[in-house]
C-alpha cells in the first residue's frame, strides 16, 4: 500500500496526475487480476466479501471503463482522501483500454523485477505469481 501511495505521488514527464494514477490502476489490475490465476480459479464458493471481490473481477475482465475508474479513483484517495472521483474525459485522453494497455506495458517493461514473488516476500504478503508474469510479458523480447 505505502508503495502505491508514493507512486501516486509521483508523476512522470509527459502525464498529467489523473491519467499516471489510472496507468498505475491499470498495472496492478495487470499483476493482480489479468496475470494472477488465483484470482480467476477458485475451488471453494465465494463467501458474501469474496463474492464482492469476484464481481469486481467480473467487472474487469469485461473491460469496464467504470471499474478501472473505480480502482484509479480508490488510489487516489490513497493520497487525498478527500479529491474527487476518476472520469470519463481521463480515460478517453489515455485512449481508453488499448492505450491504457500499452502504456501499462510500457511501464512494467522500465520496472525491476517485482520483489514480492521472490523467496523472501515481507511477513503476511503472499507470493503473487500474476505480477511476475505480467512483469516477464512487458520485458522485450
Amino acid at each position: 500500500m505505502s508503495r502505491l501511495r508514493r507512486q501516486a505521488a509521483e508523476s512522470p514527464v509527459g502525464l498529467t496526475q489523473d491519467r499516471h494514477i489510472l496507468l498505475l490502476a491499470f498495472v496492478e489490475y495487470l499483476c493482480w487480476v489479468e496475470c494472477d490465476r488465483e484470482s480467476w480459479m477458485q475451488e471453494e464458493p465465494p463467501d458474501d466479501e469474496s463474492a464482492s471481490m469476484e464481481a469486481r473481477i467480473d467487472e474487469f475482465r469485461d473491460r469496464r471503463r467504470d471499474g478501472f475508474l473505480r480502482s484509479a479513483t480508490d488510489l487516489r484517495h490513497l493520497r487525498r482522501p478527500t479529491a474527487g472521483g476518476m472520469t470519463r474525459a481521463v480515460w478517453d485522453r489515455a485512449d481508453q483500454y488499448y492505450g491504457l494497455r500499452r502504456m501499462a506495458m510500457d511501464e512494467l517493461a522500465i520496472r525491476r523485477r517485482p520483489p514480492w514473488v521472490g523467496s523472501a516476500t515481507p511477513a503476511g504478503i503472499p507470493a503473487r505469481k500474476g505480477a511476475q508474469l505480467a512483469w516477464m510479458m512487458a520485458q522485450p523480447a
